[in-house]
């Protein structure tokens, strides 16, 4: 890696040489010369040299730059592109649409032509499941949480923490009647109390 560095800055040495040689001929040529063509040949000369000189030290050669726009061939104004004019319109002529076959109209089925609404999108779901007092009898100490569930959601619900435990009081109605109560303690069930 230091040999690198060293090459590069001995290469930049010498390049740097080589301007300001060429710089001070420029200059020289510059104050001697009294017309500004010769003055001009010689700075277009020194530039000239400066990028061979970069050329050959870059090792490659150089290209000739990319022409920066094609053009196709143009085309005469009276060339319409091989498609014939339309014949000019009589006065006794006027434009009208040609007439299509007619055609069966066809049905849509149902499906396609019911307007689609918020109402239509929602499947219809079973109604959710509701505790009865026969359900409720099954309840029995030391059933879990989701086992009471399945019977139903409960009317009202009441979690708190009591020493250390978690308490959920489940309140059942049915048709705006109290069933019953039903009281967890850590996620199974208490005590069960039917109205």
């Amino acid at each position: 890696m230091r040999l690198a560095a060293y090459v590069l800055i001995v290469t930049g040495a010498a390049f740097g040489q080589t301007l300001t040689e060429f710089g001070a001929v420029a200059a020289g040529s510059t104050v001697g010369g009294a017309s500004g063509k010769s003055v001009s040949n010689g700075i277009t000369a020194i530039f000239g040299k400066v990028n061979e000189q970069t050329t050959k030290a870059a090792g490659k050669k150089e290209e000739p730059a990319p022409p920066a726009l094609k053009l196709g061939p143009g085309l005469p104004k009276e060339d319409a592109g091989g498609v014939p004019l339309p014949p000019p319109l009589s006065s006794g002529r006027s434009l009208m649409a040609p007439q299509l076959p007619s055609v069966a109209q066809a049905t849509l089925p149902q499906e396609v032509t019911q307007e689609f609404t918020l109402a239509n999108a929602v499947p219809a779901l079973p109604p959710p499941p509701e505790m009865s007092p026969e359900d409720l009898k099954t309840v029995s100490a030391g059933m879990g949480r989701a086992d009471v569930l399945k019977f139903g959601a409960p009317a009202s619900k009441i979690t708190m923490y009591e020493d250390g435990h978690v308490l959920e009081i489940y309140s059942y109605r049915q048709k705006g009647q109290k069933l019953g109560t039903v009281r967890l303690n850590d996620g199974a069930v208490a005590s069960v109390e039917q109205q």
